[in-house]
């Protein structure tokens, strides 16, 4: 700062110095110090001080005599004792032989900084008075003289203009005020007071003159450094208000470094909300690594931060947790001066509290909504099992889960688990009576139907017979929900993490609700393995019912005997090779059982007949489809049974029978049984006729692809037999 008063420090304490010197800085002061009594001398005289702050106890010599040996040679300078140990004699002996001021350490930093500025202000006067002393005439101010009967014996014009009234020879009465102080009987002593005459205020300086009986009085105008006081201390006020009653934290700091890298800093200055925010106290003049040991290792991103801005000047932000405190903080940072910076900060560990509380809600919902997702396509009870101890254990904190089912025996068989080994999983000893092995959260889980919970397992005596388990695993705490199928305890779930206390209300709670899903799922999966028995059952029961009608139609017509069966086999195979799903294929098979069961209502001798048909014998034999689709109409089918044995002998050309049918009508399932049919009764034997041969078949369907048969349907057929090698069973 420009023209700033010189403030010399001469203590032996390196740390002091430093802090009370950083302290003076902020203040706006030019700062020097010394170590020692004889180091404080020079310094004294060579940067002329305005004030000394001497420690009374230097290693050299006694803080007075310093203080003594300055003032004989600047008797302007002032100076300000400090010690730690109190004395009447010493505070006493100090103030007679010039000393400012007396204050005990641990002094209050405003009390000082007040007596220094009261300090200067009384040495700028007296640099004043001494300067204009040997002019009065030409002096500005107001001079007067006054003998010991309090006549006025001088008065210079500037105080004529201020006391018209004063004649000398005589009395000055009260128009100075009281002079008894400077004028009484015995020991004369200089008086320095403000005095007010009208507006205006004046220091006035009453000191006897020596030699004499007289009385020197000097006046100077300090009505506008009043006023401009008055405004700094309103200003100061304001600022010390805010800084006092801010919500917010604040800390004034110095960096200290280390081979140029920022390892430590101390606080020269905090307001009140600093403690309230931190719960730290008697901070200033201090270390943060004193302060909160620990925290360059637990919070390295404070020093870096830190030590950025006090170089580079530029503000930053952030947020920390402070472990040793267990505080979040919002930090932000900037530098009055290099090497220094401000922390303004708050407290915001209710609001990161509720941000972690929520993204561990989220998380839980996106597990669960996860875990509802697999539900829907869990194979079986293993697997699910299997998927919900992964799913919590990429819970924030989970070490490993566990899922056991309670067998008759008492024991807790662990059927699913994930964070542990397979060998550890497997021969974990867990029992759900009330023996040392089902102490632990899982037997009293399993054995009384209630969540339980561990919040210190490390020290839980119901552990023990698990020790080595906790220690290899690093079990700090655990939690377990019984999972109930059907109205009974048949298992339960257990979680373990890497914190104490780690499980509250709400995790018992998300447990709960994953437990219920568990047992959701395990009842869907045995009432899928139950519809799956019983629909194989009735899927057996009408295979063979089918089975059993195409056999009658074989006895009528035993020359086509497999015919039916050949015909289900191929149209299958060509089902599989098109891509159809095994649901539809499944149909075909049915379909190709019985796509002649119309056969019934034709006479058994046309069936057989080893010579060509009449024109009316084959109109009864292409009667069948529509008399089979008549027997079948009425029977629920999953599948279009009927009508695609009613059109397996129409074509796309519309040349087919009994309806004549164009493409756009015939469904797949005829069209497929429609190739298969013909393929296999050209293969085969007739009554009537020789087989053709399965080469004339298949060049039958290729020459008339996408005419009378479906392309696609061709395709397939005929890749099955060039490529993939298709043979009928026998």
């Amino acid at each position: 700062m420009k023209n700033a008063p010189t403030i010399l420090v001469v203590d032996d304490d390196p740390n002091l110095r430093k802090t009370l010197s950083d302290i003076l800085r902020n203040k706006g002061y030019e700062v020097v110090s010394a170590g020692s009594g004889a180091a404080g001398i020079a310094e004294a005289l060579r940067v002329s001080a305005g004030v000394v702050l001497i420690d009374l106890m230097l290693p050299d010599m006694s803080g007075i005599e310093v203080m003594e040996k300055i003032k004989a040679a600047a008797p302007l300078t002032e100076a300000i004792i400090l010690t730690g140990h109190a004395s009447l004699d010493t505070a006493v002996e100090a103030t007679n032989k010039g000393a400012f001021s007396y204050l005990l350490k641990p002094y209050d930093v405003e009390k000082l900084l007040r007596h220094i500025q009261r300090a200067l202000e009384r040495q700028q006067t007296q640099q004043e008075i001494t300067r204009l002393a040997f002019f009065p005439r030409m002096n500005p101010y107001p001079v007067l003289e006054i003998n010991a009967v309090g006549e006025l014996t001088y008065i210079n014009p500037a105080a004529a203009k201020v006391f018209p009234d004063l004649v000398v020879a005589q009395p000055v009465r009260d128009a100075l005020g009281d002079l008894s102080e400077a004028l009484g009987n015995g020991e004369r002593r200089e008086v320095v007071r403000e005095l007010h005459i009208g507006q205006a205020t004046f220091e006035q300086h009453l000191y006897p003159v020596p030699g004499s009986d007289l009385a020197r009085v000097y006046m100077m105008d300090i009505t506008e450094r009043v006023r401009s006081e008055a405004a700094i201390r309103e200003s100061e006020e304001r600022y010390r208000s805010l800084f006092e009653n801010m919500l917010g934290g604040l800390a004034y700091c110095r960096m200290v470094y280390e081979d140029n890298l920022p390892c430590d800093f101390v606080y020269l200055d905090v307001n009140p909300a600093f403690e309230t925010l931190t719960g730290l106290k008697d901070v200033i003049g201090k270390k943060v690594s004193d302060v909160i040991p620990g925290i360059r290792e637990t919070n390295p991103e404070l020093f870096e931060v830190y030590g950025r801005v006090a170089a580079s000047g530029v503000p930053e932000k952030l947020e920390t947790y402070v472990p040793a405190l267990d505080i979040w903080f919002s930090l932000s940072v900037y530098s009055p001066q290099k090497g220094y910076f401000v922390a303004l900060f708050d407290n915001i560990t209710a609001r990161k509290d509720h941000e972690i509380k929520l993204g561990r809600l989220n998380q839980l919902l996106q597990t669960i909504r996860g875990i509802n997702e697999y539900l829907l396509v869990a194979e079986n009870e293993e697997a699910l099992y299997r998927f919900v101890c992964e799913a919590l254990k990429g819970l924030e904190g989970i070490v490993g889960v566990i899922v056991g089912i309670r067998l008759p025996d008492h024991v807790l068989k662990s059927v699913g688990w994930a964070g542990f080994s397979v060998e550890m999983a497997s021969s974990l000893s867990v029992r759900w009576d009330d023996s040392p092995l089902g102490g632990g959260v899982m037997g009293t889980a399993a054995r009384e139907g209630r969540s339980v919970v561990a919040d210190d397992i490390e020290n839980d005596p119901r552990y023990e017979p698990w020790r080595e388990i906790v220690q290899t695993w690093g079990l700090k705490s655990a939690a377990a929900v019984p999972l109930v199928f059907e109205g009974e305890v048949n298992g339960v779930l257990s979680i373990y993490s890497g914190a104490r206390h780690a499980f509250d209300e709400q995790a018992i709670h998300f447990l709960t609700e994953v437990a219920g899903d568990i047992a959701i799922g395990v009842h869907a999966l045995r009432l899928d393995q139950n519809l799956h028995a019983t629909l194989g059952h009735l899927r057996s029961s009408m295979n063979s019912t089918v089975e059993a009608i195409a056999s009658m139609v074989e006895l009528r017509d035993p020359y086509t005997a497999g015919h039916e069966r050949r015909v289900s086999q191929l149209a299958c195979a060509i089902g599989k090779e098109m891509g159809l799903p095994e649901r539809q294929v499944e149909g075909l098979r049915v379909i190709g059982y019985l796509h002649d069961i119309g056969k019934i209502a034709v006479p058994a001798e046309i069936l057989s007949k080893p010579t060509r048909l009449t024109d009316i014998e084959f109109a009864m034999v292409k009667a069948h489809p529509q008399s089979g689709y008549d027997i079948l109409k009425n029977l629920e089918f999953p599948w279009p049974v009927a009508q695609a044995v009613l059109q397996h002998h129409e074509r796309l050309d519309g040349s087919g029978y009994p309806q004549g049918l164009p493409a756009e009508e015939i469904i797949l399932e005829a069209r497929i049984v429609m190739v298969a049919d013909v393929v296999e009764a050209m293969g085969s034997h007739r009554p009537y006729r020789s087989a053709i041969g399965f080469e004339a078949a298949l060049a039958e369907i290729k020459a008339n692809r996408g005419r009378l048969y479906c392309k696609k349907v061709v395709d397939a057929c005929l890749s099955l037999f060039t490529e993939k090698g298709f043979r009928f069973e026998a």
